[in-house]
């Protein structure tokens, strides 16, 4: 039986360093894929200046593909990926910023051949720098669900993702580019894609390493994600129904529970403080700011967390 044909897109804007560290990994795990699928990696550049190019220039790799999307927005970087995977059966979305653990893509794979999944979703993990806050920890910002391989899950984001795209071309998906700024593009994706009949399964095993940033591991940085985390989820649930009758229901549901969120946010939070528990003080913040974005979804404020300045 013929191999499937996998294309890595990794998509960068402005890391170049970041992105050949990451590039460098994939080597290895091609030849650990190569009883499973033929493998080769996209590169979509969505910086204007075209700043990763040199970089893969340099790599003279021949089972690299550098594409220059310079439509802004990571929507319409992930959609170039799509339009440049038309050869091959699988994309596998990787960013930038993430270095791949051993086992990576073949659990991917494996996973897919064992459930016939239309995608798979892997775990990631962050890792920080020594000096990180307590508080960022404690409040669980960066923590994500993890569940047992092989369980169907709603929704996914596309920092490790295969995509079976046979099912994605058959369901006519594609992101929604007015989202390239405000993010939310993927939850979207994928939840159409589980709307269309498509199963997206858990993968355990597949896991990519975050080298978290010492930008983002701020006060001020988390509880902004923590808003639009909020705000993301809103709009997402909007996007995904035409229903007048619908939209009311969930502005109304995510007005009062946007109030719900703050309320409890702030007395779990001045709790945490006069008892000077770090745990509640920092959870009850992070549940305020979430609770602050799903409320302005709610009464129509909007948000672009990728708004280039």
């Amino acid at each position: 039986m013929n191999q499937p044909h996998l294309t890595i897109a990794v998509l960068t804007y402005q890391r170049p360093k970041r992105l050949l560290h990451a590039v460098r990994e994939f080597p290895g795990h091609i030849v650990d894929c190569e009883n499973l699928a033929t493998v080769d990696v996209l590169i979509v550049d969505n910086d204007p200046a075209a700043s990763a190019r040199s970089t893969i220039e340099e790599l003279q790799a021949p089972w690299i593909r550098y594409v220059h999307e310079p439509t802004p927005g990571i929507a319409a970087a992930r959609n170039r990926a799509l339009a440049e995977s038309q050869g091959s059966r699988l994309l596998a979305f990787i960013d930038d910023d993430e270095v791949p653990r051993d086992g990576w893509l073949r659990s991917l794979l494996t996973t897919w051949n064992l459930h016939d999944a239309d995608a798979v979703s892997g775990r990631l993990v962050s890792v920080f720098g020594e000096d990180i806050d307590p508080w960022i920890l404690a409040g669980g910002f960066f923590r994500r669900a993890i569940h047992e391989t092989g369980t169907p899950v709603a929704m996914a984001a596309t920092n490790n993702l295969l995509l079976d795209l046979e099912s994605v071309r058959s369901k006519r998906l594609h992101f929604d580019e007015s989202l390239g700024m405000a993010g939310g593009e993927d939850s979207l994706f994928t939840s159409q894609l589980v709307n269309a009949g498509g199963r997206i399964i858990f993968c355990q095993e597949s896991i990519v390493e975050d080298e978290v940033d010492s930008k983002r591991t701020t006060r001020q940085w988390v509880c902004r994600r923590a808003y639009s985390h909020g705000h993301t989820y809103v709009m997402t649930m909007l996007r995904r129904t035409e229903s007048p009758i619908s939209r009311l229901r969930i502005r109304v549901t995510s007005f009062c529970g946007g109030i719900a969120r703050m309320l409890v946010g702030w007395s779990r939070h001045f709790y945490g403080r006069l008892t000077r528990t770090l745990y509640q003080e920092a959870r009850g913040a992070r549940g305020v700011h979430r609770g602050r974005g799903v409320f302005d979804a709610a009464i129509g404020i909007a948000y672009e967390e990728y708004a280039r300045y």
